[in-house]
């Protein structure tokens, strides 16, 4: 009800929700704190450590990349200005992968989520393609692929805002046979390791559908992949929809989340002998992660 009366008083926002055109939903935000600065300053500091291994992209948010979409006049943070102190901060240290001409010009495609903050599968293979590119990489088939459709997806945009004419989304992923270690700490302080599909697919009958992918947010998980030589992902959920497509690229690919891993990366990237380093964020999420630069910025 309440959600009705705001629409009929032509509301454009609730709970932090923006109310878009053609049913699109964008997390509000107006401004960039401190935070930012500093997971900046540890990223570079890391590329420093490892001269040629790092790859950088930061993903920007659908509130850019479909800007049009937006309420007239809605205030929103410049960020582009962020995307290009990004670009100039660390160009010459790192491989940056700027995302943002290559997904405005698929702004008329279905490369978000209408009621969810992240990427559709479609976005998420844009930037894949731009990554495996610019390497020589072999592309991810998806022709050849299984590809499956999962319908009804309410997202966490709807989650907060709960508009009554919410247009559902649909997830589409696609059935590896690869084999993905999730990776747990024990109360003794030993580790064990699950070994299992690349995606829970019990969470696709759930709210929360897109936590199949990768079952979750896990602190480290291995990925066998079909390709050759290796590398570290260091990420936030963002990442989850882009990662199956490397398979066919890497031969292993440890993912690492540091909100729920009490570890430095040095020492990952070590007990794993990775030959690269992505970090991979959803702008959001990187200019909000309080656990990265401690994670990184030192050995």
């Amino acid at each position: 009800l309440k959600s009705r009366a705001e629409a009929m008083l032509l509301k454009t926002e609730n709970n932090g929700i923006w109310f878009g055109k053609d049913n699109y939903l964008f997390p509000k935000f107006l401004a960039v704190g401190e935070r930012f600065e500093k997971n900046l300053d540890a990223v570079e500091r890391m590329a420093q450590r490892h001269p040629g291994k790092v790859s950088v992209m930061i993903a920007p948010s659908s509130s850019l990349v479909l800007s049009e979409k937006l309420p007239w006049q809605a205030p929103v943070a410049d960020e582009d200005i962020y995307h290009d102190s990004i670009v100039e901060r660390l160009s010459g240290q790192a491989a940056v992968y700027d995302l943002r001409k290559t997904l405005r010009a698929h702004g008329d495609e279905y490369i978000f989520y209408r009621t969810d903050h992240h990427w559709t599968s479609e976005g998420a293979y844009l930037a894949y393609e731009q990554f495996a590119g610019s390497k020589g990489l072999p592309l991810f088939d998806r022709s050849a692929a299984d590809a499956k459709k999962v319908e009804n997806f309410y997202g966490t945009s709807y989650s907060k805002a709960r508009n009554y004419d919410v247009v559902p989304d649909t997830i589409t992923y696609y059935d590896l046979p690869n084999q993905l270690t999730v990776y747990t700490a024990n109360a003794d302080g030993s580790e064990s390791g699950e070994t299992g599909p690349l995606y829970n697919t019990a969470d696709f009958g759930t709210r929360d559908k897109y936590k199949a992918f990768l079952r979750g947010n896990n602190g480290y998980s291995v990925l066998e992949g079909n390709g050759t030589g290796s590398i570290l992902i260091i990420k936030d959920s963002y990442a989850n929809a882009f990662i199956p497509y490397l398979v066919e690229d890497y031969a292993s690919i440890g993912i690492v989340d540091f909100r729920y891993l009490n570890k430095k990366v040095d020492s990952l990237i070590e007990r794993g002998g990775y030959d690269e380093i992505l970090v991979l964020f959803s702008f959001q999420g990187f200019m909000d992660d309080m656990t990265l630069a401690a994670k990184i910025a030192t050995p």
